[in-house]
Parts: structure tokens; sequence; C-alpha cells
């Protein structure tokens, strides 16, 4: 609240923005006019709006110049769309919603339509957030023995297990960063108990839950959010605001000492009608200061040439596409050609999908058949080079490598290129996103104020390591086997939980039996110890436990 003065400091301020969010139907901050058409419009809306003509047929005044004509769309007025509209555009009319710089539903679309951005969306939410997490010493503590042996990490992961109900805790972290890249932001609704039914004390975690952010909108009051979904409205508060909220109706009521009346009424509010928080995780952008925008925003074009691209190669084979041969019919008299004709356009509609056909005319000895080549066309796979330049734009934008979603590519000179590519992706990609969590989790979810204590320990999220992923299972699987490193140092060196059945180092075999966990004694060995020659002791590594 306080971060934002200049904008709720005073009611006048509050009032202004309202009145200019009114005006504004409640787009006070909109993107970029270009995305924003690519995102709202039809292809058939922004072709309506330019027509070009006379593709260089018509000539300058200066001289033989050959120029393009644009001209405006006929003055009719196209039909209006009958898409489902934003339901919250009433309430950005009334300014109880402000609406988000790009149509977060059309943002969600393009997730399930182009598949190279949701194989990149899929690879980074999990390579961030899907690869495990503990509780780890805060900085300045991570070499405390005393904390590291500590069961408070185990106590705490078992905590927070028990509060999704849901889904698990990692699922909910991979959640919210597969939201905040494909929308922009990500919602936890985290829902309190024990608060003695008093206002100004913050109740205990009970559980946390998935909310779909594109059904999310902010308010004028930076307190407070808005869903609407199947129709029903729902109110929510932001995580750690110290006010009670009417979920049904948004009535806000200050836990202020002077707002005493305000304090009495949330006292005595029904629990069922109490606002749940939300934990809002959002990519920075200077176009908004209540919403994020996903860093991929400026491949939208891309990704919706690539759709033109599919669209027209699938109406290309449903409809044949394009114009192959000429057939003309010769005959003495007009009826006789149009009976050749209506033979053939029968033959054409019963064929239609078939790879390979044979068109058969029959007539008397006056008729004839012309048929003319009209080029030799591409069949098939249109636009293939120029669709390979626009996969590689959407995997620049989502700073993703080739290999990471199966697509092999080589180097300049050959070689493979993908440690170099893996590395960038590990730093441009996958640790900002786990940086974005973890810091926002620390800031609300784990503040010891209004959330839960982990006293001197901080959520971490696992390090990506596919660059020597390889190579140290090779390191690990031989440090085992030679004896040098106990399994579970091998598990924990590969990212994996102890084995809670904690072998020896090595186990000693004398003629295929076991005779120890240490070097025995000679006189130890069954029947004495073994003439010169005989079979020596095995050492066997216990290797199975792993």
């Amino acid at each position: 609240m306080a971060r934002d003065s200049w904008l709720y400091g005073t009611k006048t301020q509050r009032r202004a923005v309202k009145k200019a969010a009114i005006e504004a139907k409640g787009q006070l901050e909109a993107s970029s006019d270009e995305i924003f058409a690519y995102l709202s419009e039809s292809p058939t809306e922004r072709a309506a709006k330019t027509r070009i003509t006379h593709w260089g047929a018509a000539k300058s005044d200066e001289g033989n110049v050959s120029v393009v004509n644009v001209s405006k769309s006929a003055d009719s007025e196209p039909p209006p769309s009958r898409q489902l509209r934003d339901p919250f555009t009433t309430f950005y009319v009334q300014g109880i919603a402000l609406e988000p710089p790009l149509p977060p539903e059309r943002l969600l679309n393009l997730t399930e339509e182009s598949p190279f951005h949701a194989a990149c969306l899929g690879a980074k939410s999990t390579d961030a957030c899907g690869r495990g997490w503990s509780f780890a010493p805060r900085e300045g503590k991570e070499a405390d023995e005393d904390l590291i042996q500590s069961e408070i990490p185990e106590q705490l992961r078992t905590a927070m297990e028990d509060l999704t109900p849901e889904l698990s805790f990692t699922e909910l972290l991979t959640q919210a960063a597969w939201e905040m890249e494909a929308i922009g932001w990500g919602v936890w609704e985290v829902v309190r108990t024990d608060n003695d039914g008093a206002p100004g004390k913050h109740g205990k975690v009970a559980a946390i839950y998935p909310i779909p952010s594109h059904t999310i909108r902010a308010s004028l009051d930076p307190r407070k959010w808005v869903q609407i979904r199947a129709g029903r409205v729902r109110y929510f508060k932001k995580f750690g605001a110290e006010c009670t909220i009417n979920n049904e109706t948004g009535e806000v009521f200050e836990w202020t000492r002077g707002a005493s009346k305000d304090r009495k009424q949330a006292d005595g509010m029904d629990e069922a009608y109490v606002a749940s928080e939300l934990i809002i995780f959002k990519t920075y952008t200077p176009r908004s200061l209540w919403y994020g925008l996903p860093r991929w925003v400026s491949a939208i074009a891309t990704m919706a040439e690539l759709g033109a691209i599919r669209e027209f190669n699938v109406s290309w084979f449903a409809s044949g596409g394009q114009v192959d041969y000429h057939m003309h019919f010769k005959a003495a008299g007009v009826e006789m050609a149009k009976q050749m004709l209506e033979q053939v356009k029968q033959q054409v509609q019963e064929f239609a999908g078939r790879g390979h056909t044979n068109i058969l005319t029959a007539g008397d000895e006056s008729t004839e058949v012309t048929v003319q080549k009209l080029g030799e066309l591409l069949r098939e796979g249109h636009f293939r080079f120029r669709r390979g330049d626009l996969v590689k734009e959407i995997l620049i934008v989502h700073t993703v490598p080739p290999y990471r979603i199966g697509w092999a590519e080589t180097g300049s000179i050959g070689g493979n290129a993908a440690p170099e590519m893996l590395k960038a992706y590990k730093v441009g990609a996958v640790e900002p996103v786990q940086r974005v969590i973890e810091d926002r989790l620390r800031t609300t979810l784990f503040d010891p104020k209004i959330g839960i204590k982990t006293d001197e320990f901080r959520l971490k999220l696992a390090e990506l390591d596919i660059v020597s992923l390889q190579e140290e299972l090779s390191e690990t699987t031989a440090g085992v086997s030679g004896g040098w490193m106990t399994p579970n140092q091998g598990r924990e060196k590969m990212g994996m939980d102890p084995d809670d059945d904690k072998p020896a180092m090595n186990e000693y075999y004398f003629r295929g039996q076991k005779v120890g966990d240490k070097p025995p004694a000679p006189p130890a060995f069954p029947g004495g110890p073994p003439p010169p020659g005989a079979d020596p002791i095995e050492i066997r590594p216990p290797c199975w436990r792993f």
C-alpha cells in the first residue's frame, strides 16, 4: 500500500483513478496495439481493416515505378462477432476490476494451439519447479552442521504436503511457474483458520489451493481481487492485508484502531463469507502495476504466422488447394460437352481427399478433351522453410534450446551445440523463474509475521544440471561400485532422497558366502585360514540398495 501511495494515498487520488478506469473501460495500461489485435481480433476482422490491391500493376505519377496500393475496406460494416467476450467487461466499465494489458484467455488459447510454445512452457516449468524442493539453511548458515543435521527441514516438508489437499506442493509450484510463464501471473489461494474470529489477527495457514489465473482480476483497491467463474463472482484478499473482506459483496472492513465499527462488523461476520487470501506470482512489466506479462509476447505475431501456415495447409489438403490442370471439352453440340463436364465434376467430388485418382470420360466421335498442365507447383508442405525460421524465433524468445523439446540441432561446424545452449537455458530461463517463486514465497507464505515460520531455513528449488547429468551419473556409479562413495552419498549427488536403511561401506565374501561388513581376521574364516592359492576374499559394495 505504501509503495504505491502516489496512486492510492488519498481519497482524492483513489477517486481520480476510479474515474480514469471508468472512462478507459478498465484498460488503464494497454499493451502494444498490434499484439493486442493479434489476440483480440479474428483473422477476418484483421483482414477487413485494410486491403492490398494492384500488386505492382499501378504506376506512380513520377515515373514507371511499380507500387502497391493499400486501401481501406468497404464502407459497409462487417457483421458482428458471435464469440464470447471477456466476462469482466461490465466490471471494467463500472471500475470494479482493471483489465490486463493483454487478454489472458487468448494467451491461454495459444498454449493449446502452438505445439512448440506449449513444449517450451512445459520444459521451463518442469525444470524450474518439477525436479524437487527442500528447506535449506538461510544465507550465511549454509555451513552450520547442526542445522544441516536438524529434523526441522523434514518436518517443514511434511507440513507443506499436509497443506495441499488437491495437489502436491511440487505440483503447486509447477502450476505457479507454468501460469506465470504462460499468462504473466500465477495465483494461489491460502485459507486460514484459528484466528479466534477476531479481526486484526492473522489466522493459521490451513490449506493452499491453485486458482486459474485467467479467472482473476485486480481491483482499484490493491488489497482486493475478484474472480468470475461459471457466472459466479467471488472476492479475495491480498495475502497479509490487514483487513477483512466479504467474499460475496467485496466490502472491505479495516483493522485500524480508528475503524471500530469495521472491526465490530468483521468480528461478527460468518466465517463462510470471509474472503481467503491470494499469493500472486508475476513477471515484471512496465505496462502494469497489477499484472505481469509473459516474456514471450514478442513472439505472438510469430505464432499467428505459424497458425496461418497451418490453416493454409489444412485447407489446401481439404480442398485441393490449387488448380493443376485445365480441361476443355469439345463436341458437335453444347449439350454433349456439358454432359462430359458433368461426368468429370461428379468424379472429382467422389474422389475428394484421395491421393491418386483417374478421371474417365465418354462421348461420340465428334467429342474431344484437351488437358493442359498449369505448372509444376509444390503439392504439400507449403512454407516449410519459413516454418523452420518461425519455430526458431519461438525457441529464442523462450530461451529454450531445441534439444530440450526433442529437436536435434547441429552446431555451426557440424558439432553438437547442446552444452552451450543448455547452460544459457539454465541461466536465462530456469533460474529466473526459480528466483521469482522463492523470493515471493519468502516475503509472503514464509514470512514469520503473517505466514509460516521456517526459522533458519528457506525454500530451495532443486537446481537444473542437464549438462553434467550424464557425467555425474557415470561418476556416481563408479564411486559406489568402487567403494569410495556410499550409496547414500551417491543418492545425494544425484538429487535423490537418502535411503533410510544405511548399509555399510562394503560387504566381504569368501567362496560366495558373506563373512562380515569389515575385513575379518584370518581365524574367523570358515575352516581356518585359506591355504596358498585358494580363493581370495571378494569385496562387494552393497550397490543393490542404491
